[in-house]
């Protein structure tokens, strides 16, 4: 996880974007987030478990996801989630639309988050899991003049 030094630069009141890149060393017995925000709390992304990926939306209590269709190991994938406030989050794999969430968004308040990004893996086996990311993009409108 990171966070941004002063974290009144980073709401969900405003449009965000985020990219990344994926490779997927595993598909079974694992569950991934790539998230802006927190795992449990306000955030949107995506979510992996096993060989789907899925769109995520959290409003702090509920989730909602939206299946984006199926990995397997060895795939490499450009992730890409466009987020508007009281309204949907869209969701793209490799420049494509794949998917669209309105419901269970984060709250819009104008309050920071403390958490710019969120990555994870877990397994419910003994076996090591393994993903490599080569990049994170994030922008978010800013209007200075309120």
């Amino acid at each position: 996880e990171k966070k941004p030094l002063y974290l009144g630069l980073i709401t969900f009141s405003q449009k965000s974007y985020f990219r990344s890149d994926l490779y997927f060393v595993n598909n079974t017995a694992q569950t991934i987030y790539l998230i802006v925000g927190q795992k449990t709390g306000d955030a949107y992304g995506f979510k992996v478990v096993n060989g789907t990926i899925y769109g995520v939306s959290r409003n702090g209590s509920n989730e909602t996801t939206v299946s984006l269709g199926s990995i397997t190991a060895g795939d490499d994938m450009n992730l890409e989630a466009r987020y508007y406030p009281n309204d949907k989050v869209i969701f793209l794999t490799d420049s494509v639309e794949k998917g669209t969430i309105s419901t269970n968004l984060p709250s819009s308040a104008n309050t920071p988050t403390q958490f710019l990004f969120y990555a994870d893996i877990t397994t419910d086996e003994a076996v090591a899991k393994e993903m490599r990311m080569s990049f994170f993009e994030y922008m978010q409108f800013r209007n200075v003049l309120n």
